[in-house]
């Protein structure tokens, strides 16, 4: 129905009707973020910010572990006040102490960390200098502090004039909690994700791509007019339809870029990729369904998975053979150029009487990079975004046919619950597949209540027969049918950067243009945009190191010509909008709907679970049609007031770039880096080193590469050669800090400590938050037992990784040697344990400290049996240390007969294993617990 057909009051209302339950629910998801203790917003309040200690960005995830984080300021009073009180919110449990006297312990889970809490401090505090110092205790996100402090006319409220420090680590000025996270200044190249850069790089390729695009469009003017009258077979030619030539140009570049690719990727390669291939393999050897707490993405239902394990099984492949990761990539192209043709069929539906507009919507699909990408990764994406388009495609023919049969509705059914067997997101095209359905129906005359209910009720039958088993299942094992790996239900207890949401980071944006890689960390919105143009969280890695081998050069420079496909959609969606407000059709409702829904979905999971892992374009894959819709709406939108050419030649420019992105460079270094790194990683040093050579006759003086090689040599027993490239490559880059961290490394291991440190001093000064500096520097002072230097390294490392249980483990043991220490070194000992909860070592040196040190301060047998416990059972009971360490955990807690048990175990486990002096030591042991006596000594080294 056009925009200037005559209003229909019932439709009026109902397309107003539903704007209102959209705000409605606008609305109710800000009373939510204001309110609710279950979403990690920090909503703002006057007179004071959130605070939280200043950490670098860290993209890896984080174990759901209680730390501390204090924050302290010193404040001066005139005289002292008649009234003072302090007024603060803590995320999520605070502890308040004014000059040293606790005011108050907020603990309590149950109440609302958003409500204000106010205490009165009148008499503790006095003229002249006073300190107040609140502890914010989290273990679902960063600790977060906002307080205020009143003090007749002195107020001292949270601002980065504040101090924190968090699980111990180095005293640093606090952060507002709404400022966007550093970039690590860690040593690692970011200039592949320089905008700027790659635009004085790459503008001669942008250049070329546009007369490509002008010239493809001269040609097909050409071509049009000259086959407006060509009849093959009799019937036109379906070479003068747009949308027929540009969908066989897609589909035909596509599979040259998979051909082309082919070799030139790494097998494992993709968000999340291990844990889908351990979902295949569990499958495959168990002959069984996983459940969500069996690993980290087995809460996924388990379509994709089932359908990989089959194809494999009946090839006799095994998940971790070359051809396996062959074999899924071309499900998932296969799956991607199916999508491409239900686009194409769709468009014709929607857009009938536009056959070159259909071609823009099908250009836009198939060059889209959250599109492209995904169809090199190991992933379910693509499978359930296949599935959601057949489902809208299949709703739209049932809208287009004059009555809606049975059949039809459960051919819908039956898919759309194919898509909820792959994946949880399908469920958001239910109420609108349905409400569409129904609109259609309730407009069919001569049809009786029974027989307009009929195709809905086959659709809901056929649709529960296919996955509802799945969600029953699920509801049996768990109490509810929906279970993510966010829930604490799956067994995973984790948290990623931010941890929290503010205003700012739904209002920020513009850091993806400058700087499109890992953008997430700036805010919502540009981790939306660097996902949706690019391939902004580089395939799921941490570091951009080891990022998949596409242009990131011309992918940034794509990025910014997207500035003009983005307006299109967002016109088109405006557009759509305001013409289903005034005349509400069935088709509206699903391309409208379904597009709107899936971007409010990713907002409010954004506040769900608010971490850098959330804020991908690629989530709403399902609703690419929409998004192709948008576009197309926005093009006829734009088009109608200018000429259309000199807007098909910027989206063929955009496209072009977009496409060639994704082809890898058969000779570049980032191809052959990350080729070495998997063989690397599989032990393959003769094969990884060939590839770093490689990688150096593409750019002789890579230092990433030639570090590698010498990795390589130094595992192949070469350390000569390996000793001579580290040295050609500090001697090249004397200002690249990870080069100096491998001359320290180098040096450490002839014993030169000397001149480790002097590198690693280097190393610092270039890159203060390079972890593998600290880490090394912390192994070289635990080894030379420099205690207080060592005190002080691992504060600074906690600055980077205040969750790292290994820097945790080695400030505990080193804080023992200190007088007055002891209590502290107690709490890093035991964060050190719920942070390293799968380490037998680390859960046995903790265990023999607690059970074994002559200071009763420090002693624990409680906390000793139970960490010597944890370490048996990884251990099976067949390692004699855990073994032993139990029997003295048992022996400190006075349970005697427990301790000769254990040990007795340990003594027959050395035997076995003929380690007959140990055997020995285990006897000694026996025989000192039958005699009632505990063992003392001071703790072992790690």
């Amino acid at each position: 129905m056009s925009a200037g057909s005559p209003i229909q009051p019932k439709r009026f209302i109902a397309g107003w009707g539903v704007l209102a339950a959209l705000v409605a629910t606008l609305g109710w998801l800000g009373w939510r973020c204001a309110r609710d203790p279950r979403l990690a917003f920090l909503a703002p309040h006057a007179s004071a910010a959130w605070i939280s200690y200043p950490r670098p960005a860290n993209f890896d995830g984080r174990t759901a572990t209680t730390l501390a984080t204090e924050f302290r300021r010193d404040f001066n009073l005139p005289a002292a006040p008649r009234l003072a009180t302090v007024t603060f919110r803590a995320f999520k449990r605070a502890t308040v102490i004014v000059n040293g006297t606790t005011v108050a312990r907020w603990t309590d889970a149950r109440d609302n960390w958003k409500a204000p809490q106010t205490f009165a401090i009148t008499p503790l505090v006095r003229p002249g200098r006073n300190n107040i110092s609140i502890t914010v205790e989290n273990a679902a996100g960063p600790p977060v502090l906002w307080a205020r402090l009143d003090a007749g006319e002195v107020r001292v409220a949270t601002d980065e004039h504040w101090e924190a420090s968090c699980a111990g680590a180095t005293w640093r000025p606090a952060r507002p909690a709404d400022a966007a996270l550093p970039q690590a200044r860690d040593g690692t190249d970011q200039s592949f994700s320089d905008a700027s850069l790659a635009w004085r790089q790459r503008w001669p390729t942008v250049l070329f791509a546009g007369m490509i695009s002008l010239g493809v469009l001269a040609v097909w003017s050409w071509w049009s007019r000259r086959s407006s009258s060509l009849q093959l077979s009799g019937r036109p030619s379906r070479l003068r339809e747009p949308a027929v030539v540009m969908l066989g140009i897609v589909v035909a570049v596509w599979i040259a870029l998979a051909a082309h690719n082919h070799h030139l990727l790494p097998r494992v390669l993709g968000f999340d990729a291990p844990a889908h291939l351990d979902y295949i393999r569990y499958i495959m050897e168990r002959r069984t369904l996983p459940l969500a707490h069996e690993g980290a993405v087995m809460y996924n239902p388990p379509l994709y998975y089932a359908l990989g394990a089959g194809i494999l099984s009946l090839l006799s492949l095994q998940v971790t053979d070359p051809a396996a990761a062959d074999i899924l990539r071309a499900l998932a192209l296969a799956g991607g150029i199916g999508q491409l043709l239900l686009i194409a069929a769709s468009l014709r539906l929607l857009l009938p009487e536009r056959r070159g507009v259909q071609a823009i919507g099908i250009l836009f699909a198939a060059a889209l990079p959250a599109h492209l990408y995904l169809s090199a990764y190991v992933t379910n994406e693509w499978l359930v975004a296949l599935l959601g388009t057949a489902t809208i495609y299949l709703t739209l023919r049932a809208l287009r046919t004059s009555r809606i049969s049975m059949s039809l509705g459960t051919a819908i059914g039956g898919c759309l619950g194919l898509a909820l067997l792959t994946k949880v997101t399908a469920l958001l095209l239910a109420p609108f597949v349905v409400g569409a359905l129904a609109m259609k129906l309730c407009r069919e005359e001569r049809r009786t209540r029974r027989e307009r209910l009929a195709p809905l009720i086959a659709l809901v039958l056929a649709c529960l027969a296919v996955c509802g088993w799945q969600y029953g299942r699920v509801w049996l094992h768990f109490g509810r049918p929906l279970v993510g790996v966010w829930d604490p239900d799956s067994g995973f207890k984790w948290w990623q950067d931010p941890g929290y949401a503010t205003v700012s980071t739904f209002w920020r944006f513009g850091a993806a243009l400058f700087h499109p890689a890992f953008s997430a960390r700036n805010g919502f919105w540009d981790g939306i945009y660097s996902t949706l143009w690019g391939d902004g969280l580089c395939g799921g890695r941490a570091t951009g190191d080891y990022r998949p081998p596409w242009d990131y050069a011309l992918m940034a420079v794509a990025g910014w010509i997207a500035l003009v496909l983005s307006a299109l959609m967002v016109a088109g969606a405006v557009r759509l909008l305001w013409r289903f407000l005034r005349q509400p059709t069935p088709e509206h409702l699903m391309v409208v709907g379904v597009g709107y829904g899936f971007g409010l979905a990713l907002l409010v999971m954004n506040l769900k679970v608010p971490c850098f892992g959330e804020a991908k374009a690629f989530y709403g894959l399902v609703a690419l049609l929409p998004a192709c819709t948008f576009v197309a709406e926005g093009f006829i939108w734009v088009g109608s007031t200018r000429p259309s050419w000199p807007l098909a030649s910027v989206v063929g420019t955009w496209a072009i770039l977009s496409l060639a992105t994704y082809w890898v460079a058969p000779a570049g270094r980032q191809t052959h880096l990350v080729l070495g790194v998997e063989e690397q990683q599989a032990a393959h040093w003769d094969r990884a080193a060939s590839h770093f050579r490689a990688a150096l006759r593409d750019d002789p003086r890579d230092p990433l590469a030639r570090g590698q090689l010498a990795t390589c040599l130094e595992a192949l027993q070469r350390p000569g050669e390996a000793r001579s490239e580290i040295a050609r490559n500090v001697a090249a880059h004397p200002d690249d800090a990870l080069c100096h961290v491998q001359s320290a490394v180098a040096a450490a291991a002839t014993g030169d400590w000397v001149g480790a440190d002097a590198h690693i001093d280097r190393a610092v000064a270039l890159a203060p938050d390079c972890a593998p500096a600290r880490t090394l520097r912390l192994q070289i002072l635990r080894r030379q037992n420099r205690r207080p230097e060592l005190v002080a390294a691992c504060r600074e490392s906690l600055r980077l990784d205040p969750a790292n249980g290994d820097v945790h483990f080695a400030l505990g043991q080193a804080l023992l040697g200190a007088t007055g220490s002891e209590a502290e070194a107690k709490d890093h000992l035991r964060l050190a344990a719920e942070l390293l909860p799968r380490s037998p070592a680390a859960l046995t040196s903790i265990a023999w400290i607690f059970a074994t040190h002559p200071d009763t301060a420090v002693r624990d047998g409680d906390r000793a049996t139970g960490y010597a416990e944890t370490a048996c059972e990884l251990t099976h009971r067949q390692s004699v240390m855990p073994l032993l360490v139990l029997a003295a955990a048992h022996a400190e807690a006075g349970r005697f007969d427990r301790a000769v048990e254990a040990a007795q175990l340990a003594h027959s486990v050395a035997n076995q294993s003929g380690q007959n002096e140990l055997a020995g030591q285990c006897a000694q042991f026996a025989s000192l617990y039958r005699a009632r006596r505990p063992f003392r000594q001071p703790s072992p080294g790690r």
